[in-house]
């Protein structure tokens, strides 16, 4: 058996030593809140990652797309990776020291696919909240609304 893209995109991040994190609907999803997309998002703030020759390594297995930001865009760039038959991953490139501190404060947890660093439940980020400095994000505010709902039943503790 292969592994997914997803798995993949993160060994070559880690070969590479680009610190990066799950974000998104995936990183709900290791929280325990369901929300529904197609893609799965991981966050860098290494702009190598806009490098074609840093993809080498899956181009056979995957199509690379890399679009840079524009000088007031609040992302370096995203890079759409997909392959026949499965979920696309986008490699979301900040260039702000709070996006870096999403990856910083990520948790490498039990129910991660592959080890792979989650964005913590404070943060964890819908990318269109990368593109704007949020108090807190959708993500957060998802996670924050679950945990009540469940500690209602005695099975999480609220914050």
């Amino acid at each position: 058996m292969t592994s997914s893209l997803l798995i993949r995109v993160h060994e070559l991040l880690t070969t590479a030593d680009m610190p990066h994190a799950l974000i998104g609907a995936a990183a709900l999803a290791v929280h325990g809140v369901s929300r529904s997309t197609f893609d799965q998002d991981i966050l860098v703030t290494d702009t190598r990652a806009l490098t074609s020759l840093i993809w080498t390594p899956i181009s056979d297995h995957a199509r690379v797309d890399i679009r840079r930001g524009d000088a007031d865009d609040p992302l370096a760039g995203v890079i759409r990776l997909s392959a026949d038959g499965e979920r696309d991953v986008d490699v979301v490139v900040g260039r702000h020291t709070w996006q870096r501190a999403v990856i910083d404060e990520a948790e490498t947890l039990q129910q991660s696919p592959a080890s792979i660093p989650v964005a913590s439940a404070a943060r964890p980020c819908a990318p269109e909240a990368l593109r704007r400095r949020p108090a807190r994000s959708v993500g957060h505010r998802a996670v924050a609304r679950h945990r009540r709902i469940r500690a209602g039943c005695g099975c999480l503790q609220p914050d």
